[in-house]
């Protein structure tokens, strides 16, 4: 997966969000893969903190301090999304 398809992805969902906010029938759809595409995002968020973790090991504690807050901020991100979109699968229409 590369990030610019990524980026895409998520502006996609943007405006399909967007539009299934004028057409109910598109939430479900919506949620369902929104929710895939942000477990997706943390899959390949982890897979470029290890390769990372892998090169720049032992570089120096500025850098490597720099590197898990930027990190811990993205996943962290990421998994606000996914429990969103668990919320609103399970929630249904209420």
């Amino acid at each position: 997966m590369d990030l610019p398809l990524v980026f895409m992805a998520l502006m996609g969902l943007l405006l399909a969000g967007i539009v299934a906010i004028f057409i109910p029938a598109l939430w479900t759809i919506w949620t369902w893969v929104g929710l895939l595409l942000f477990l997706g995002l943390a899959v390949y968020e982890t897979n470029v903190i290890k390769k990372q973790v892998a090169h720049y090991e032992g570089t120096g504690a500025a850098y490597e301090r720099k590197f898990a807050i930027f990190w811990a901020l993205q996943m962290y991100l990421t998994f606000v999304n996914i429990f969103l979109f668990v919320l609103r699968i399970m929630g249904g229409n209420r």
